[in-house]
C-alpha cells in the first residue's frame, strides 16, 4: 500500500555526492593504513546503495512523484541521484577497475534516468523564467549542470577514445541558464533578507564550475591555457560565493546565536562538502603544492563537522532544517 509518508529527502544524494568526491580526492591524505581503505569504501557503497534505494523507492509512489514532478525549484535536486549514481561509480573504477563492466551497465541506465530528469530540468527553466514572481529559484537548479558533468567525466573514463566536448558544452550551457535564472531572482525578485533567505545551496555556483572544469580536464578536448583561466574564473566565483557566506554567518550568528545560526543541521549543507571536495579535484589537475594540500584538509574536516552536526541531530531528535 502507497503511503503519504515522506521516507527520504529528495536531495539525499548530496549526501553520497559529499562522501563520494572525499574517496575519490582528499581521502588519501588521511594517515590511514591502507588496509582500512577498502572498508571505508565499503560502507560508502553500502551506504550510498541504501540512499539511491530508498530515493527509488519514494519515487516509485505516485503521490510523491505528482508533487515533485512539478515542483519547479525541488525538482532539481534529482540531479543529485545521477550525480550520486555517477560519483559512486567513479569511486569502483578507482578502487576496483575490474568491475568496469558492471559499472558500464549501471551508467547505462544512469544515462537514461538522466535524459528524463533534464528533459523535466528543460520545462522547469521555462517556468520559473515565464513566471518568477511564483517561485525562488537557488543554486539546487544548478545541479542540472552538475549532473550533465558528472555523466560527461565517468563516460569518459570508460569509453576511448575520449567523447567529444559537447557534453561539456551543453553542461556549461545548463549552469549559464540556471545562473541566470537565480541572479535575477536575487536581484529583481527577492525581497528577503541575506540572514533568512540565501541558500545553502548557492555555493552550488562554484561547485557547478568545478566539476566543469574537472570534465574539461577528463574529456582532453581543451587546451591547458583554456582549463586554466577556467580554474582562476572558477577561484574567482568560490571567493565570491564564500565571502557572502561569512557575511551570512555572522549576521545569523548575531541573530540566531552559534548553534542555531551555524550549527543546525540541513540536508542542503552536504552541497558545501560536494563543492569543496569538487573544487580539490579540478585544482588537484591544475595547481600542486600547498593550495592543494590546505584546500584538501579543509575539505576533510568541513566533512567532520557537518558529520558531528548531523549525528547530534539526530541523536538529540531535534529537527534539521534552520538553513534554507
Amino acid at each position: 500500500m502507497v503511503t503519504n509518508r515522506k521516507i527520504i529527502n529528495p536531495a539525499a544524494g548530496a549526501i553520497v555526492m559529499a562522501f563520494g568526491i572525499f574517496l575519490h580526492t582528499s581521502m588519501n591524505l588521511l594517515p590511514f593504513p591502507s588496509i582500512m581503505r577498502p572498508v571505508f569504501i565499503s560502507l560508502f557503497l553500502t551506504g550510498a546503495a541504501g540512499i539511491l534505494i530508498a530515493l527509488g523507492v519514494q519515487f516509485s509512489s505516485r503521490e510523491f512523484r505528482r508533487g515533485f514532478l512539478n515542483n519547479p525549484v525541488n525538482f532539481f535536486s534529482m540531479g543529485t541521484w545521477v550525480a550520486g549514481i555517477s560519483v559512486s561509480a567513479k569511486v569502483i573504477l578507482l578502487y576496483y577497475p575490474e568491475f568496469a563492466s558492471a559499472v558500464t551497465v549501471v551508467i547505462v541506465l544512469n544515462t537514461f534516468l538522466y535524459g528524463y530528469y533534464i528533459c523535466h530540468c528543460l520545462r522547469h527553466f521555462y517556468n520559473l523564467w515565464r513566471t518568477p514572481e511564483a517561485h525562488a529559484p537557488h543554486g539546487v537548479i544548478l545541479l542540472a549542470a552538475v549532473a550533465t558533468q558528472s555523466l560527461v567525466i565517468v563516460w569518459n573514463v570508460l569509453v576511448q577514445p575520449d567523447i567529444p566536448p559537447l557534453g561539456v558544452l551543453f553542461g556549461l550551457l545548463m549552469y549559464t541558464t540556471g545562473a541566470v535564472v537565480i541572479i535575477r531572482h536575487y536581484f529583481w525578485n527577492s525581497k528577503g533578507t541575506l540572514t533568512d533567505d540565501w541558500s545553502n545551496t548557492n555555493c552550488i555556483f562554484h561547485g557547478a564550475l568545478s566539476i566543469s572544469g574537472f570534465a574539461m580536464v577528463v574529456s582532453g578536448s581543451f587546451a591547458e591555457e583554456t582549463i586554466a583561466m577556467f580554474w582562476w574564473g572558477t577561484f574567482t566565483v568560490l571567493l565570491f560565493i564564500e565571502s557572502i557566506e561569512l557575511v551570512r554567518a555572522g549576521r545569523r550568528i548575531r541573530k540566531y546565536g552559534w548553534r542555531e545560526g551555524v550549527f543546525t543541521y540541513h540536508i542542503s549543507q552536504w552541497s558545501r562538502n560536494f563543492t569543496f571536495g569538487m573544487f580539490f579535484a579540478f585544482t588537484s589537475h591544475v595547481h600542486t603544492g600547498m593550495l592543494l594540500n590546505v584546500w584538501g584538509w579543509i575539505v576533510i574536516l568541513l566533512l567532520v563537522a557537518e558529520v558531528i552536526i548531523f549525528t547530534k541531530q539526530k541523536t538529540e531528535g531535534a529537527p534539521g532544517g534552520a538553513h534554507p
